[in-house]
């Protein structure tokens, strides 16, 4: 396995704002990286259509928070919720991004949340994502991300090779290490993507590798990513195993943000 002649440039870095709080701790973070590697910030709230749909349905109703009553939903109803919300997050990324040197922009869309992955990472080289839990854990996972080692998952792919140069960068200007997990099938597979990486980005940068048999889940990845307390995950949008639900689960595990790389 050859490794290819490809530099990662990250131009811009695109924080997603869809189905979370728009927490000023996830967007300070993107700040710093964006600073970092000297690139523009970029914010994205996706208005999910297919909430809207189902909120359209005649059987649909919501719970509230200290009541069991329930109240039915509309389609005009969801429709101004997203709205107040893609505000709420456009003032937070204003106020954050606007207080730095950078470079930055900021736009609401609507459509699927399934199609997020894809559509983001044709907009930016770097795109984040918050773990649910991350409005909980915010001030914890900021002092980690200034200390935890920057892991990235490698599989040999072009994206992967990017995410492998982007974490190399990331952990040198943060004076931090980098952990790389490698997913192959068998030991030889392994071997050679540990000589690729070798030749990518020199053993002396990395502080460890760990190789793990792919399975049909990214699961054990976020098990390792909490054990060694990880500031940041990345990972190839090329990865077999990044799929909507793949990473929606991933998302759910983590206590990090989680880097897609172009």
């Amino acid at each position: 396995m050859q490794a290819e002649p490809s530099i990662a440039v990250t131009r811009r870095i695109l924080v997603t704002l869809a189905g979370t709080p728009p927490g000023q701790a996830f967007i300070s973070l993107a700040v710093r990286l964006a600073t970092q590697l000297h690139a523009e910030l970029a914010g994205l709230f996706v208005e999910d259509t297919k909430a809207m749909q189902s909120a359209s349905l005649p059987f649909t109703y919501e719970l509230g928070v200290w009541t069991p009553k329930r109240q039915p939903v509309s389609g005009e109803s969801m429709e101004q919720s997203l709205r107040v919300a893609a505000d709420a997050a456009r003032r937070v990324f204003e106020r954050v991004a606007g207080a730095s040197q950078l470079p930055w922009s900021f736009r609401t869309v609507r459509g699927s949340h399934a199609q997020l992955p894809e559509y983001a990472t044709e907009m930016a080289e770097v795109v984040l994502f918050a773990p649910p839990r991350w409005p909980l854990l915010s001030s914890v996972s900021e002092m980690v991300f200034s200390r935890g080692p920057v892991m990235v998952l490698f599989d040999g792919s072009l994206s992967a090779q990017h995410a492998l140069q982007t974490a190399r960068s990331l952990s040198q200007l943060a004076k931090t290490h980098a952990i790389v997990i490698l997913l192959a099938p068998n030991e030889q597979e392994a071997n050679k993507l540990q000589r690729m990486i070798g030749e990518l980005a020199g053993v002396d940068a990395l502080y460890a590798t760990i190789w793990i048999r792919p399975t049909t889940s990214l699961e054990p990845c976020a098990a390792l990513a909490r054990r060694f307390h990880a500031g940041l995950l990345l990972m190839g949008r090329d990865c077999s195993l990044a799929t909507v639900e793949d990473l929606s689960a991933l998302l759910n595990k983590l206590t990090c943000p989680l880097g897609l790389i172009r």
